[in-house]
């Protein structure tokens, strides 16, 4: 990989994650983990999301330290 072709992949890998913390914030995400951890199941319902992409959503997000995902799919912010 090229230098250019780095630089270029960081910005775009920046923009994705960029996007991804303002879709949680669009979604109240921070709101709703603000009493403490919650299955993701329950946050979809309480969201009004689709659990599937939230579960996506927070992989994302643990990835970059933003929320932690315990094995039986607890999430704490």
């Amino acid at each position: 990989m090229t230098e250019d072709e780095a630089t270029l992949r960081n910005l775009l890998t920046q923009a994705w994650l960029a996007r991804a913390v303002c879709a949680a914030a669009e979604l109240g995400l921070p709101g709703a983990l603000h009493s403490g951890p919650a299955p993701i199941g329950e946050l979809a319902r309480q969201l009004g999301a689709d659990e599937r992409s939230l579960r996506r959503l927070l992989r994302v997000l643990a990835g970059i330290g933003l929320v932690s995902l315990d094995p039986v799919d607890q999430v704490a912010g």
